[in-house]
């Protein structure tokens, strides 16, 4: 009876601790990536913007 109580109780938390560490290591790397490709987004669309206007603004 102590055997199975005992791998219950200190397995249990170290099974659900360990999924927690690699889902947050998981959201916090897809959470860099989206932050990265928002930025190089937000930078590459001000980047043609700005290229535009200035090539519609040159000829007149």
């Amino acid at each position: 009876m102590d055997e199975p109580c005992s791998s219950d109780s200190c397995l249990d938390p170290i099974k659900n601790r360990r999924p927690l560490h690699i889902w947050l290591f998981l959201l916090c790397s897809v959470f860099k990536d989206l932050l990265l490709y928002k930025s190089l987004l937000y930078l590459s669309a001000t980047f043609i913007s700005y290229h535009v206007t200035d090539s519609m603004s040159t000829p007149f």
